[in-house]
Parts: C-alpha cells; sequence; structure tokens
C-alpha cells in the first residue's frame, strides 16, 4: 500500500494490474489511481483547466470529483491552478521512490521465503534418502564366522552386499576357541551385486591398509596406503602426528608402483587393449604381449592427477595414470639421456 508523503491520509495500492494510464500519452503516470473518464469530468467542470490539473487536484480530493471542482473553485485566481500541476508531479515523483523500495522489500522477502523453501526441500531430500538407505540395511552373517553390515540387493531370494557397507571377518590369531571371535574389519566401501567395487577401503591382518577404488573385488587405480592403522586424533597429546600415507598404483589387483616413483624423466609402459571390454582388461591383466607404448613422465598437475606424457614422434598427452594398464621400466631418472 502506498501512503502519501505530502498527504498521510492518502493510500493506493501498488497494483501492476491497475494501470489505467498504461498507454496514455496525456498523463504521464501509467499507475496514476484514478480513471481518464474521473479526469475529464473534472477538466470539463472547470472550463479553462488541464488534464494533469485536474490529475493535482483529484490527488488532493483522494478521487473524489466533487472535491477536486470545490479545489478549483477555492483558488482566487486561475493563475494558483498550476499549483495542482505540481503536485501531480511531486506525488508522481514520491511514488516511483515508492515503489523502487517496496519492489526491493517484496523481492527480499520473496527471495527469503523461496531460500526457506529449497532448504527444507533438501532437508527433505535428504532424510528421504537416508530413510531409503536405512531400509535396505541389513545384517549378513556368514558360516565361517565373517559377518557384513551395510545396504544390500535381493537377487534370486538371497540378500548380497550391493551399495555402502563393510565387512568383518575373524580374527585367525585368536588361539583360544572358547573366547567370543573377534571381528576386524576386512573392507568399508562400496558394493555392487557382491562384489567389492567403487571406492573403498582394504585392511591387511598387519594393521596396513589401502583407501581407493575398486573394480570388481580388486584394487584398480590410485590409492593411498597406511602401513599401520590409522590413529584417532588426539587433542591432548601435542606429540600426535597422522598416520603418513603413501600413494600406490594398482591394476587388477596387482601392484604397479609407488607414486614416488613415478618421478621426471621415469619411462613407462603403457599398454592398449584395443576392443577390450571392462572384465577382459582387468581379468587379462597378467598378459604382456598387448600392444604398448613407452614414453617418460614430463611433469605431474596435482590438481587434476594427470601425468605429462612424452612419446616418441607423437604429440605430448596429459593422462590420468589412475586406473590405467601401465608398467615401471625404470624407477631411476634418466632425465640426461632423454631428448
Amino acid at each position: 500500500m502506498y501512503t502519501s508523503k505530502i498527504d498521510t491520509t492518502l493510500e493506493f495500492p501498488f497494483d501492476p494490474l491497475r494501470e489505467y494510464h498504461k498507454d496514455s500519452s496525456v498523463i504521464p503516470w501509467r499507475e496514476y489511481p484514478f480513471k481518464q473518464k474521473t479526469i475529464d469530468s473534472v477538466v470539463q467542470k472547470v472550463p479553462g483547466s488541464t488534464v494533469l490539473q485536474a490529475a493535482g487536484a483529484l490527488l488532493m480530493g483522494h478521487g473524489v470529483e466533487s472535491k477536486a471542482v470545490s479545489m478549483f473553485n477555492l483558488c482566487l485566481s486561475s493563475d494558483h491552478w498550476v499549483d495542482f500541476e505540481r503536485r501531480f508531479h511531486d506525488e508522481r515523483d514520491a511514488f516511483a521512490v515508492a515503489k523502487t523500495a517496496y519492489i526491493h522489500d517484496s523481492s527480499s522477502h520473496l527471495r527469503a521465503r523461496f531460500k526457506a523453501d529449497a532448504a527444507r526441500a533438501a532437508l527433505d531430500a535428504e532424510v528421504q534418502a537416508v530413510a531409503a538407505k536405512h531400509a535396505t540395511m541389513k545384517v549378513l552373517r556368514y558360516d565361517n564366522g565373517d559377518k557384513y553390515e551395510g545396504q544390500v540387493c535381493d537377487r534370486d531370494r538371497v540378500w548380497i552386499p550391493h551399495g555402502e557397507g563393510t565387512l568383518y571377518v575373524c580374527d585367525v590369531s585368536q588361539q583360544d576357541p572358547l573366547l567370543p571371535p573377534v571381528l576386524l574389519v576386512r573392507y568399508r566401501g562400496m558394493w555392487m551385486n557382491g562384489w567389492m567395487h567403487g571406492h573403498g577401503r582394504y585392511h591387511w591382518d598387519d594393521g596396513s591398509s589401502w583407501d581407493g577404488p575398486f573394480l570388481r573385488n580388486e584394487m584398480h587405480g590410485r590409492g593411498l596406503y597406511r602401513s599401520e592403522p590409522e590413529a584417532e586424533p588426539d587433542e591432548t597429546d601435542l606429540d600426535w602426528t597422522p598416520t603418513p600415507t603413501l600413494v600406490r598404483y594398482y591394476y587388477g589387483g596387482s601392484h604397479i608402483c609407488w607414486g614416488s616413483e613415478l618421478q621426471t624423466h621415469s619411462r613407462i609402459r603403457i599398454f592398449t587393449h584395443v576392443g577390450a571390454t571392462t572384465s577382459g582388461r582387468q581379468t587379462n591383466v597378467a598378459v604382456l604381449d598387448l600392444p604398448y607404448v613407452d614414453g617418460c613422465v614430463a611433469d605431474y598437475d596435482a590438481t587434476t592427477d594427470r601425468h605429462l606424457i612424452q612419446v616418441h614422434e607423437r604429440p605430448d598427452r596429459w593422462m590420468c595414470l589412475s586406473g590405467m594398464h601401465f608398467k615401471l621400466l625404470s624407477a631411476a631418472p634418466l632425465g640426461p639421456f632423454i631428448r
């Protein structure tokens, strides 16, 4: 609702559907609150008055035609009628300022409302996702004492790991059969149709672990190796340091190299599987008579995890070696002999 700064008793709404003078060439105010026929009626009753003077008098008379006419009659001379036109222009300018502030406030409220609705919708989606995830979580126990906790799927009326879950195995170092079995984490991560598939972390019996991508139960790609169990942060211990990690590359479950061995000018052999499927590339990793190209590492981009590979008589290529079938030919840099 617009309230006049000149006459606080004059009020009319900000209504974009009531633009009576949208296409008018006479009234330079498209949101003027009173209709053209009312203005014309005042002009007819006050000979010699202009349209803008009549419009200003209607503003002073709150849209009442008789009050607007009386405003003209109260003037001692027609020279004072210019005050009505001045009132029209002043009111129009004040309305433009008030309308801008109204639009800004309204848009702010709408933005806040839309933001709150979006946050509420995101929270509902998160709750539904968590509920759907928990609905598929089961505990599977196997005959050898191992246990799986996580998401599953039904295949031929048998629950198999599928989704996110953790596999626990019995501690074989325990000698006393009378004691309850001790379960150790073997793998925690993603599963697909009973296979360790996706990102996960594998734990060995000696406490070491490898965190990275898996493909059909095999470590496959670039991951982080920890030689000892990861210690929990201790704020009271000033000498506490996180467990060190080393970059380690695997392909189809076979160790390829350490990340520190891929130094500048290190020579590598990249095998190509022309026409092979993903399963074929993974199951035939021991075949070394495949087509290959030899090159050397020229640079490394840690942001994108890509190495710049130089191959003889071929353009240099930035390549992500994670998940690729390659072999380290020489861990020692051969920089002085390359070119």
